[in-house]
């Protein structure tokens, strides 16, 4: 997968920084951090920064990305991070889950205010529906009692979700 040159969002860092790309590369340089020894102080020896970067116009569903990262020290010989594997997903839409007897489909999605519209067949009413976060963990449940339902989308962090009735599940997110 091809990146654009422009770093599409810079998030919080420990540190001031400075960004450098040459072509697929992207260098963050923490100039003059001092970050102390780990066995002196651990809790300040880290430093971090999150970033996204934009990918061009050929995006391309399901592009593996690998990647790695090469942590400097002064001039020690650096640190390898392990390598990374992202898989590129762009569906955004309307689908509809099923399995077995049972199917619901839930939309806006990806949504950013509002609510999520969820709408089963008949033999889902009476069952429970969950939503989980990236963690696995049930972060919200609604006995379903109508083929129709709203879910507030405000009360949840932006991230990546896992509807499931019964053992049918889709994917959401909150932008």
């Amino acid at each position: 997968m091809v990146f654009s040159s422009v770093i599409r969002s810079v998030k919080p860092a420990s540190h001031l920084y400075e960004v450098i790309i040459r072509g697929r590369e992207v260098t963050f340089r923490f100039n003059q951090i001092n970050l102390p020894d780990s066995n002196a102080n651990e809790p300040m020896s880290h430093g971090y920064i999150k970033y996204s970067i934009q990918p061009t116009s050929g995006f391309v569903q399901n592009t593996v990305v690998e990647n790695r990262a090469y942590i400097y020290f002064d001039f020690n010989e650096p640190i390898i991070t392990n390598t990374t594997v992202n898989t590129a997903d762009n569906f955004v839409g309307i689908a509809t889950m099923s399995e077995g007897n049972l199917s619901f489909r839930i939309y806006p999605n990806p949504v950013s205010d509002g609510n999520w519209q969820l709408e089963t067949g008949s033999e889902a009413i009476g069952s429970e529906m969950k939503i989980y976060d990236s963690q696995g963990r049930i972060i919200y449940m609604q006995l379903l009692t109508n083929v129709t339902s709203q879910i507030d989308a405000s009360g949840f962090s932006k991230g990546v979700y896992v509807v499931k009735i019964a053992n049918a599940a889709s994917r959401i997110v909150k932008l």
